[in-house]
């Protein structure tokens, strides 16, 4: 086989060959570009022993396999043709014959990922259409390859080449708008990265105790493994997105979104069965929720096969291994992730039939984390106070999440029987009351006096108001049950108090826990993705009490407080969603038809216009000409 010349123009180039690939000139006279310093890359230029050995080399070893290929073929189409000429041809030899074309057909797994030299024959490139095709095929084999191991909105952007065959068998693998993405992350400054992880542990951290810090500061920020490499960018994407940083942390979603799949695919010895890859995906799913829920779903429920497979929901069974590295992460993690799930139960709809049949990951205490302060919980156990005394804010928390669950699905439950789609035998009462008892238990311990004096605490605020807004859906529950029969009126006027009550009591605990403080609007809008559906449904509410007219809801409820205390905790409610709603849009029509509302209606006179006291002397004549307060609502 000749040997390729290489031009001496081609050796004076003076950008490396990682520079040269990503389109970006670097300076030869330095020994390493800053470039390639930052991705631990050595600068490497083309010199004329190297590039000729390498690419005569790889010519051979293709040529080589394609020259077998095409004998291998040959042979076998005389076999089919003799065996066809047979009488004796049945559909049994048909498929063996196809079976070995199969088999004998090359493959990536036949060509070597290094292009060793395996040379059965001379290689014959006289001409330069011969190396063209070689170039082509080449592309072509690597393309088909990866279509089907990739989504099919990532391709590459610049095939192989040839030149590269021999250093880097992994393909490159990019959109145009991800490899520039990709490059702004890696330019971006240690300070800047530093920054973003700082403010998740100050913020997000603060309401989902997923990463040890200690940890993630001393060894996952070091490592090159792509799940590492995933989860500091998935930290600092969910800083950067704390920040209202949109453009940096799309650019580091998408960064973390591809170390993940080079690590499902284990590309550079990565492993993707393992703790970081499953609370990046945590992270990811956080992400993607508020603008993308379809897609959000589909990471959640990877996630959940992956902590399955991981067999993170039995840490605590008879065949755990209790001594296993980072436990506490892997529990936090787990429930987390659970969490997660029963949230999307309520926000999209059938997403969960039924909760999980046994978990035997056990709730952390109160006292602690450790192992030997841990109760066991079954997630189909019952909640009572003895039960719930012991356990941490945390584990409300989860308590709290479960609710949702149950309260949803009972809703659900409910309706398919009023439509008579569903179960007949469903006992609405029963149903009702164990929820009721449940939160009644979970508010108890929240409101305990051993926790009432951290109820600063942002972790506890959230729990409580989740199992407040438990419990308007479940008044809301009572109050579709009720639509049966015309007899039931009374029920859905008292549910309707009680509703209005519960969600006076969120906007109190807002007001309570200052939660429109500067420093505190951004730790609530990062728990956009827990509370804003109790917020929701308690403006719904309310506004629904307060459209249906002050005077007649005041005679129902017997109680002369509807208006004006139903309005102003509705401000404050419509307030916090417009503050911690984040990035999504899903509430903008409810926030705007409540502003709506508030602004048409005006508060009118406490007392009547046309009224006019009989009393005589200076004290009446000052009653008179005293300012009137105002209450009732007019349009």
């Amino acid at each position: 086989m000749p040997q390729i010349a290489i031009d001496l123009s081609h050796l004076k180039r003076t950008t490396c060959d990682l520079c040269r690939e990503r389109k970006v000139k670097c300076d030869r006279t330095k020994p390493e570009c800053q470039r390639c310093q930052r991705a631990r890359h050595r600068c490497t230029y083309p010199s004329a022993e190297g590039e000729a050995t390498k690419l005569n080399s790889t010519l051979q070893t293709l040529h080589a396999r394609l020259m077998r290929a095409e004998r291998q073929l040959r042979q076998q189409d005389c076999n089919t043709a003799r065996d066809i000429s047979d009488p004796s041809f049945t559909n049994q030899s048909q498929f063996t014959a196809i079976q070995e074309h199969s088999c004998m057909s090359p493959t990536m797994d036949d060509v070597p990922g290094d292009f060793a030299p395996c040379l059965d024959r001379p290689a014959d490139t006289n001409s330069p259409r011969r190396l063209s095709e070689y170039t082509t095929a080449i592309s072509s084999l690597h393309n088909n390859f990866l279509s089907d191991l990739w989504p099919a909105e990532i391709v590459m952007d610049n095939p192989i080449s040839i030149s590269d065959a021999s250093e880097d068998p992994t393909p490159q693998l990019t959109t145009k708008t991800t490899a520039r993405n990709i490059q702004q992350c890696e330019q971006m400054s240690r300070d800047s990265m530093d920054a973003f992880f700082d403010t998740y542990f100050s913020v997000v951290q603060r309401h989902l105790p997923l990463i040890d810090r200690d940890r993630f500061l001393s060894s996952t920020i070091k490592a090159d493994n792509h799940q590492s490499q995933a989860l500091r960018c998935a930290v600092a994407m969910s800083g950067a997105s704390s920040l209202q940083d949109g453009e940096v942390s799309a650019s580091l979603y998408k960064e973390a979104r591809l170390h993940m799949e080079r690590a499902q695919t284990e590309v550079d010895n990565s492993s993707f069965l393992n703790l970081e890859t499953a609370q990046a995906m945590v992270l990811i799913a956080r992400f993607e929720f508020p603008l993308a829920k379809q897609r959000a779903l589909l990471t959640l429920a990877s996630l959940m096969q992956l902590l399955t497979l991981l067999g993170y929901d039995r840490l605590d069974g008879k065949s755990a291994d209790r001594e296993s590295p980072f436990i506490e992460e892997k529990r936090c993690t787990f429930w987390i992730a659970f969490c997660m799930h029963c949230n999307a139960s309520g926000t999209i709809p059938h997403v969960l039939s039924s909760m999980p049949n046994e978990i035997l990951t056990l709730l952390p205490s109160q006292a602690g984390h450790s192992l030997e302060h841990l109760i066991p919980f079954s997630i189909h156990g019952k909640v009572t106070p003895t039960t719930t005394d012991t356990l941490n804010a945390f584990s409300l928390f989860i308590l709290s999440l479960r609710l949702v669950l149950q309260t949803n699905q009972h809703q659900r439950m409910t309706a398919s029987n009023i439509a008579g789609t569903g179960a007949l035998e469903y006992n609405f009462c029963l149903a009702h009351e164990r929820i009721d008892t449940s939160i009644n238990a979970i508010l108890s311990a929240l409101m305990s006096p051993a926790s009432s004096s951290v109820l600063d605490s942002e972790l506890q605020v959230l729990a409580l108001l989740m199992t407040l807004g438990a419990r308007i859906q479940l008044h809301k529950t009572a109050i579709l049950n009720a639509q049966k029969a015309e007899f039931l009126a009374p029920v859905v006027r008292e549910c309707e108090r009680m509703g209005v009550m519960t969600a006076n009591t969120m906007s109190d605990i807002l007001l309570q826990v200052e939660s429109f403080g500067e420093s505190q609007v951004p730790v609530y809008r990062s728990m956009s993705l827990f509370i804003m559906p109790p917020l929701a449904m308690a403006a719904e509410i309310q506004l629904c009490v307060l459209k249906q007219g002050a005077k007649e809801i005041a005679q129902n409820m017997n109680m002369f407080y509807t208006n004006r205390e139903i309005r102003h905790s509705l401000e404050i409610i419509c307030m916090a969603m417009g503050a911690f709603k984040g990035r999504t849009d899903q509430y903008d029509g409810l926030i705007n038809r409540v502003q709506t509302f508030l602004e048409r209606t005006q508060l009118g006179k406490r007392l009547n216009s046309e009224f006019q006291t009989t009393t005589q002397g200076p004290s009446a004549q000052r009653r008179r000409t005293s300012p009137q307060t105002e209450d009732e609502p007019v349009a």
